[in-house]
């Protein structure tokens, strides 16, 4: 019958503690039985879990007349490739070297025609994307040979022949299962594992609580003795010769190649949905009305592009901003609302309110490996995700260790990973955009402008500026998205957008990625569920004429730049200046800023008229017999407004 782990540690603990275990240890002993398990699964390849990766041939690479995919991180123990969803006709290919697989390309290489790749960026080494037109005339390969090639960094599996493009290479390998549930099943009838998960035990808990080292030490001996025989034992159960394909299946495989005998091409269908958005994290209504837009989606993944946690990334906050409404996507989940999670699909970025708080330490406790590494990345069906930290807090200082120009660290190991992906499409994600004509944050984080065209990128996603907006830079139109638009209040545009194909402000929605093995698409979708832009229509977008943006709050300076305008600590969209503004209380100067196309008549405080510093003070130009300065906020001229003296109470200014 079926053993469990909690019968496992209770059969253990019989014997450990035939009186009972010490209750004020109950956890611990508990974390030492997870511990035995880890440690036997890395030295005793036998009894890890067994995973199966399956790579389309859009996530592949081609060369000199092989397949090449990246290799998963454990013990690989079968190579196959199968047609479609057909499983149940599979090809088996046969481990063997990296030399006699080279041998076996060189016959390949007289008989299949390389990848053109036009339009795409070229790969170094002699890589190419697969294309259809290597497909084989005369048909699958009946067999063929496979090897790992560990040069380098990151080990690959090379394939000879290559596949067809509706083929898939299947990879059964084994890894380490490092979390254990109570109900979860071992090995049944395995005395050998239980002695050697006892010994373990028993010698941690000698370790930990005992000053006698000597018989730690015996203790210590006799669990890598049990170890040993489970490792012996797991040897010999895994002993074979080297396979070798049989003299006739050769023959049969390089008949394949020159019997002139058509076959019927088929595509590959696999796809991959992606939900992208950013500065979501409000616990509002705008926030609840995206994240139930991109549910019915069904997606594989969420693309969260940072500000997770308004206003301070806290870790009061968090769970509230983020789980509520995402909890189903994240694995494992450690807040307070329920989660049917049972593998993570939710892959954020540092936003600068998240850093806001110990440079992201509550948002690096919140959520899972390898999202707490800062940056990482991940690949999604047939799309390799790189996450970046784009690394500013919102007060403007650089938190990242590693960088966030070209030349840093970060940025080469993007580059790197990049060059390394055999994924189809590969999309890079942050939160600060490189180019934005949202008002606020134009012309975007310039040292961000890394070339990621040329180091292959397919798009580029990001947030900070709360609008949507294709942008389309260069020759070959190169895409960098930004959206902004996951639950906060909405932005508007500069007057002229730059390289702006669409651009769209009026609600919240989130950006829908669909990618197939011949196609990558984007759309982007209001709460509503109307596709606003599909990537087709290259109309420039034209902000409404009636819609600007207002700012106003206190500052200690006697007059301000466009940026410092920015920063004031009150902005709205409106379409008109006529309204009630706020003013916490301090010590600094009222200031109000406002298109220069806009006429306000007066500014009252109560029953009497705002006085306002004058022509003495810098401010020359008047209308409507109030005085003011012109700066350029962005690309759009201002009318700046100053009170004359410092008001120190929580004030109103009433503009009509």
């Amino acid at each position: 019958m079926a053993y469990t782990f909690a019968q496992l540690k209770t059969a253990c603990n019989s014997i450990l503690w035939p009186d009972g275990v010490p209750e004020n240890l109950v956890d611990a002993i508990g974390n030492l039985y997870v511990e035995a398990m880890v440690d036997i699964q890395k030295w005793v390849p036998c009894y890890r879990e067994r995973n199966e990766s399956v790579f389309a041939q859009c996530s592949t690479y081609f060369k000199c007349g092989t397949t090449v995919i990246d290799a998963p991180k454990g013990r690989i123990t079968k190579v196959y490739v199968v047609q479609g969803d057909e499983y149940c006709q599979p090809v088996t290919y046969h481990q063997t070297t990296p030399r006699e697989v080279q041998c076996w390309s060189r016959r390949f290489t007289e008989i299949v025609s390389t990848p053109d790749n036009s339009g795409l960026n070229p790969l170094p080494l002699g890589f190419k994307y697969p294309e259809s037109t290597t497909d084989s005339e005369f048909g699958r390969a009946l067999t063929g040979l496979w090897a790992l090639d560990t040069r380098g960094s990151g080990a690959r599996i090379i394939i000879a022949p290559w596949i067809q493009s509706d083929e898939k290479v299947v990879v059964e390998w084994s890894g380490i299962k490092t979390k254990w549930a109570d109900s979860d099943l071992v090995e049944e009838d395995d005395p050998d594992l239980y002695r050697a998960v006892r010994e373990y035990v028993r010698w941690k808990f000698e370790d930990l609580y005992s000053s006698d080292r000597a018989g730690t030490n015996a203790v210590k001996a006799a669990f890598e003795e049990s170890r040993a025989d489970l490792i012996h034992e797991c040897n010999e159960l895994t002993r074979q010769r080297k396979a070798e394909p049989c003299n006739e299946e050769i023959k049969s495989l390089f008949a394949t190649y020159t019997t002139p005998e058509a076959a019927t091409p088929t595509t590959n269908v696999d796809t991959t949905v992606l939900a992208a958005f950013g500065d979501y994290g409000v616990d509002d209504a705008n926030e609840l009305a995206v994240a139930n837009l991109v549910k019915g989606w069904s997606p594989d993944a969420i693309l969260a592009l940072g500000d997770n946690n308004y206003e301070t990334g806290s870790a009061a906050t968090i769970d509230e901003n983020v789980g509520k409404y995402y909890a189903d996507y994240i694995y494992p989940y450690v807040g307070s609302y329920d989660s049917t999670a049972t593998e993570n699909k939710f892959w954020p970025v540092l936003g600068n309110h998240d850093l806001d708080t110990d440079n992201g330490g509550p948002y690096l406790e919140y959520f899972p490996t390898p999202i707490n590494q800062r940056y990482y990345d991940v690949v999604i069906g047939n799309v390799h995700v790189f996450a970046l930290n784009s690394g500013y807090n919102t007060a403007g200082d650089m938190v990242e260790t590693a960088g966030v120009a070209s030349a840093d660290a970060q940025a080469q190991w993007l580059r790197a990973k990049l060059l390394q992906s055999t994924a189809k499409w590969k999309l890079v994600i942050l939160h600060h955009s490189p180019y934005t004509n949202g008002s606020s944050y134009t012309p975007g984080k310039t040292i961000l402008r890394w070339p990621f065209e040329a180091w292959g990128a397919d798009a580029v996603l990001s947030g900070h500026s709360h609008v949507y907006e294709r942008i389309e830079k260069g020759a070959s139109k190169f895409p960098y998205y930004v959206v902004g638009t996951g639950g906060r209040t909405l932005d508007s545009f500069i007057a002229s957008p730059v390289d702006q194909a669409y651009g769209y402000n009026t609600k919240n929605g989130a950006l829908k990625i669909t990618a197939t093995c011949s196609e990558l698409n984007f759309e982007f979708v209001n709460v509503d569920g109307t596709t606003i832009d599909d990537g087709t229509d290259d109309s420039e977008y034209v902000p409404p004429a009636d819609t600007f943006t207002l700012y106003w709050g206190r500052s200690t300076n006697t007059t301000l730049t466009g940026a410092q305008i920015q920063a004031l600590s009150n902005s709205a969209s409106a379409s008109s200046v006529a309204r009630t503004n706020s003013y916490a209380a301090g010590t600094g100067y009222l200031y109000f800023a406002c298109p220069d196309s806009e006429d306000p008549v007066s500014m009252m405080v109560g029953a009497f008229a705002l006085s306002l510093a004058d022509a003495s003070l810098g401010y020359a130009s008047t209308s409507n017999g109030l005085t003011y300065t012109t700066v350029t906020v962005g690309s759009t001229l201002y009318r700046l407004y100053r009170s004359f003296n410092t008001l120190a109470g929580v004030t109103s200014v009433i503009v009509s």
